[in-house]
């Protein structure tokens, strides 16, 4: 089985490893892998760029990692970017009154957000008119910059495939 000394070095090299590969895993949170829109993150689905270009126009930001009830008061304009974890029903409740009571709430969702139903709102894909074998290699629609001092010089933003339905009853 190998003497003391030998045992001893093969254990410290599988400590070694999961070290290495724990702070590997940790390093990745933020590369270009990370498809998570967070204002902490820079990756390709980041959007600490968001935060970075507010707060050149001298727009107030804050991120908010409390929940939306219980705890600090919801002040606003609100931003929730595809949240990557559910709310619970009191934090549903919550930002649905505190929009019902004026709020405004900027919110990117993803399909099968239990937080739409809540909110009075139904995703529709941009794609629907498209066939199956034509959206595979769609990169989205565009939309078309309103003319604002925030927007000089910008055209359009490709990329957008879900909008909110007709359908929403919020609508």
């Amino acid at each position: 089985m190998g003497s003391r000394r030998d045992q001893l070095l093969v254990f410290l090299l599988v400590v070694i490893i999961l070290l290495l590969s724990f702070v590997a895993s940790t390093r990745e949170q933020d590369g270009p892998g990370q498809f998570r829109p967070s204002t902490f993150l820079s990756g390709d689905g980041g959007a600490r760029a968001l935060r970075l270009v507010l707060e050149e126009l001298e727009v107030e930001t804050r991120q908010r990692l409390t929940p939306y009830a219980d705890a600090d008061p919801l002040a606003g304009p609100l931003a929730v970017l595809a949240p990557s974890e559910g709310a619970s029903p009191g934090e549903l409740h919550a930002l649905a009154e505190w929009v019902r009571g004026g709020g405004t709430l900027l919110y990117a969702a993803r399909q099968g957000d239990v937080t739409l139903d809540t909110l009075g709102l139904a995703l529709q894909s941009l794609g629907d008119s498209l066939d199956s074998w034509e959206q595979l290699g769609w990169a989205g629609r565009g939309a078309t910059a309103l003319p604002h001092r925030w927007t000089e010089g910008v055209a359009v933003v490709d990329g957008f495939r879900y909008a909110f339905a007709d359908s929403s009853r919020v609508l």
